[in-house]
């Protein structure tokens, strides 16, 4: 139900009848995130992946290369995470 206070700022109440119910949404969409462990393995690689690029893609033919395998690696781990 919405009410307007003074000011017009919008006011949610929540109906008793689903009070039980949006407490246990709430609990459920606060649930901390953990990352796995091998997690830091992907992002010591990506940094590995920042420095090595602009050491690497010097010329037209090395920048196209890296561009594709950059590309299919991206295909890859969108794979991975379904």
């Amino acid at each position: 139900m919405k009410k307007q206070k003074g000011g017009g700022t919008m006011v949610f109440k929540k109906k008793k009848k689903n009070k039980d119910l949006a407490e246990e949404i709430e609990k459920a969409v606060v649930k901390p995130i953990n990352k796995p462990d091998n997690y830091k393995l992907v992002a010591d690689s990506l940094k590995e992946l920042e420095e090595l690029v602009p050491e690497k893609c010097v010329d037209h033919y090395s920048c196209s290369n890296g561009f594709v395998i950059l590309q299919n690696a991206i295909k890859q781990i969108k794979l991975a995470g379904q």
